[in-house]
């Protein structure tokens, strides 16, 4: 259940509370639940599938903040980093913790409408769409879908604000968007999903490939191209080109961990 089964809806600020709350109490046992129900004003149940939410998003692990849960706090409310990147823990391969059914909705669902240039979609054409890609077969997986789409789309408490998904005002419709990334999440991502043998990653992947930039985000080509370019500008990456080379290399004597740094010091 732990990766796909949440009924309770993901909740952004509610979460940053939380991290917050385990910052505070360290380590989470049943009395810091019970805390923390008193502190949120919300049950134990909801609690614990918040929690799940933040381990899959790689926020804690072993009960304790990981790295980028630290990072979190210190970003300081700053939405504009804060939102993709915990988006980012949602939508990412499910193989590396990500949620089977967000993940689904964005890569394969919303993607496939939006690279064939839909613009307008109907609510239930979207969740309809997205029942065939319970290739699992996954209990619930109908309410589940609406969860994760209502993740996506709530502007007060989910993913609503990055406009991927905007809802029309008074209709059953959201309009899909692009949403181009800030250069160092990009660079957070290309190294978060970079595996530890490989040696360079193609653009075409980075705009194509399934939980990679392009569909995660819905960025076209000349989106990726832009991002690569500012991210090179930091001196994050390098983009070889010629001789037949369309690709990207990372630079190794830096990490994931340290452009979290980065992007501390920026906020």
């Amino acid at each position: 259940m732990k990766y796909y089964g949440q009924l309770f809806a993901f909740e952004l600020p509610t979460s940053l509370k939380l991290i917050n709350l385990i910052k505070n109490n360290n380590i989470i046992t049943l009395s810091d639940k019970n805390l923390i129900s008193e502190e949120l004003g919300m049950g134990i149940p909801k609690i614990e599938t918040l929690l799940q939410y933040l381990e899959i998003c790689g926020i804690i692990k072993n009960k304790e903040l990981t790295y980028l849960g630290k990072k979190i706090i210190d970003m300081d409310g700053d939405y504009d980093f804060i939102e993709p990147l915990i988006y980012y823990g949602l939508v990412k391969n499910p193989e590396k913790n990500g949620h089977y059914i967000h993940s689904s909705l964005v890569n394969d669902t919303l993607y496939n409408f939006w690279i064939t240039g839909v613009e307008t979609i109907e609510k239930q054409s979207l969740l309809k769409e997205n029942m065939s890609n319970n290739i699992r077969k996954i209990a619930n997986w109908d309410k589940l879908n609406g969860v994760a789409l209502g993740t996506l789309t709530n502007t007060q408490n989910g993913f609503g604000k990055m406009g991927i998904l905007e809802k029309i005002e008074d209709k059953d419709q959201y309009k899909i968007h692009s949403y181009w990334i800030e250069p160092l999440i990009g660079a957070y991502i290309l190294y978060d999903i970079w595996d530890d043998h490989q040696t360079s990653m193609g653009i075409n992947n980075i705009v194509n490939d399934k939980y990679n930039l392009g569909k995660m985000f819905l960025m076209d080509e000349e989106a990726v191209k832009e991002t690569l370019g500012e991210i090179q500008a930091l001196g994050l990456i390098d983009i070889e080109k010629g001789a037949g080379l369309n690709q990207i290399r990372i630079k190794k004597k830096y990490t994931k961990e340290d452009i979290l740094d980065m992007i501390v010091r920026e906020v």
